[in-house]
């Protein structure tokens, strides 16, 4: 059911609505309640009995959010109520329409980049995109709410140049480096990097496109799979991986990120400075058969670090899922000689 931004408005409202345990909410409520925010937010107050029972029989859908509606009889009047008082649309997660929706407006305010007045767009856009660089503020912002103030990191694939990042923002809260298969450096892309560095030059729906048959099952269980020795690689992660990118707008949003990588690339630099500026103990762990992050990116560590510990394991990309004991040892043993 395509929802415009009408429905869109009564929907939280009416969520709201259901969500107040203080306040008991008849069909009459329900009405002027929706009827408020169209104003507040539209200047119209057009809405009916109908559109708000059809409203509500949307929410209790699959097609909507499955909401756990109660409707408690008071009298001769009925009011309505969550079954729970922690429930909210809020924090389920998006539907394919609305994601379908998110995409339409990120792209109409992009048109708007670069204009006068209009700097504060960057932040807006960042915060709707899957980007790397709001990612790491996430994950910035988490480590300041719970107070941590000194630690190891420990980066792989993706997740080291939110790492770096962190590093580079706040480098007198990292004790240390472990990077297994966590590249930053040029020289440690693979060849697969050639096909994406062409589309962030050009980056068309055609190119984006092209990539759709990463997120196939035997293209993940190949991620897995490849260069990882015979009978070591179990399919719990392959099979969470692809059912976790099967679910709606998570390809696109895995699009988003590919696109964005050329962020992390651009960095690679920035990132080399700080590991000559602050020098902190670094480990290495490399499957030595990844075809995404070669070796010649972990034996890189040793120009920017000299001390850098450098391991590789006859394994692929996903090297814990194969010789996770082989680099526990070795990180344990670290840690122990450097804090």
């Amino acid at each position: 059911m395509p929802q415009n931004k009408n429905a869109v408005i009564r929907y939280q409202t009416l969520d709201k609505c259901f969500s107040d345990f203080r306040h008991r909410y008849y069909m009459d409520d329900l009405i002027e309640a929706c009827a408020q925010a169209l104003i507040d937010y539209t200047g119209t107050d057009s809405v009916s009995r109908r559109t708000v029972f059809d409203d509500i029989t949307f929410m209790e859908s699959s097609q909507g959010w499955s909401i756990p509606l109660e409707r408690i009889k008071d009298g001769k009047k009925v009011y309505y109520r969550y079954k729970y008082k922690d429930f909210t649309i809020n924090n389920k997660e998006l539907t394919a329409d609305e994601i379908s929706q998110l995409k339409t407006t990120i792209m109409t305010i992009s048109r708007y980049r670069g204009l006068p007045s209009t700097e504060w767009l960057e932040d807006v856009i960042s915060n709707l995109e899957y980007r790397f660089d709001h990612l790491a503020r996430v994950i910035d912002k988490f480590t300041e709410t719970i107070g941590l103030t000194k630690f190891a990191m420990y980066v792989f694939d993706y997740g080291a140049p939110i790492g770096y990042r962190l590093a580079m923002w706040h480098p007198e809260r990292i004790t240390a480096i472990i990077s297994q298969n966590g590249n930053m450096y040029e020289e440690g892309l693979g060849k697969k990097w050639e096909a994406r560095k062409a589309y962030w030059k050009n980056p068309t729906d055609e190119l984006r496109q092209q990539f759709a048959t990463a997120y196939a099952l035997e293209t993940i269980i190949g991620q897995y799979t490849f260069g990882t020795p015979e009978g070591r690689e179990g399919p719990d992660g392959y099979s969470l991986d692809y059912y976790y990118v099967c679910q709606p707008g998570r390809a696109e949003m895995q699009n988003d990120l590919i696109l964005d990588y050329r962020s992390n690339v651009a960095l690679y630099p920035e990132f080399q400075q700080y590991l000559r500026t602050y020098q902190p103990p670094l480990l290495a762990v490399w499957g030595e058969n990844d075809p995404s992050f070669i070796p010649a990116g972990a034996k890189a560590f040793k120009r920017d670090v000299p001390n850098a510990e450098i391991h590789f394991v006859p394994s692929g990309h996903f090297a814990l899922e194969s010789h996770h004991t082989e680099i526990a040892k070795l990180i344990i043993d670290f840690l122990h000689r450097v804090l």
